[in-house]
């Protein structure tokens, strides 16, 4: 019987010991910082159509893994004048992730009212195509 006990009580202890010793900080995960390094270097680009495009990509790229964080810094770059088919393509692939708040807070920056109110209307309908 003292054995048994002796027995359980290592492997509580080893049990504690290797749940209090594990690194529980979130950390970002591969895909998550390779975008991010790719939206550091598009940033560090000069204006103009080259650094447009691929901050676009970068953007549709983050949006289609669900990184909302990224989205947001990569759209806020880009000159409101070209910014409607980004938020709509945006848009859709963050609702197909279920972040539906974020996918209506970008359709919401679409200026024209009817692409936007057919966007918001898919989402809220949840049939995004």
């Amino acid at each position: 019987m003292i054995s048994r006990l002796k027995i359980l009580t290592n492997i509580c202890l080893v049990l504690c010991l290797t749940t209090a010793c594990r690194d529980t900080t979130t950390k970002p995960n591969s895909l998550q910082t390779e975008l991010s390094d790719k939206l550091n270097a598009a940033l560090a680009m000069d204006k103009g159509t080259p650094r447009h495009n691929t901050l676009c990509q970068i953007a549709t790229e983050a949006a289609s893994a669900g990184e909302v964080d990224l989205v947001f810094k990569a759209i806020t770059e880009i000159h409101p004048n070209h910014r409607n088919n980004l938020l709509s393509t945006c848009s859709k692939a963050l609702a197909k992730h279920g972040k539906t708040p974020e996918a209506v807070s970008l359709a919401k920056q679409i200026t024209n009212d009817t692409s936007r109110n057919n966007l918001l209307a898919q989402i809220a309908g949840g049939n995004v195509e």
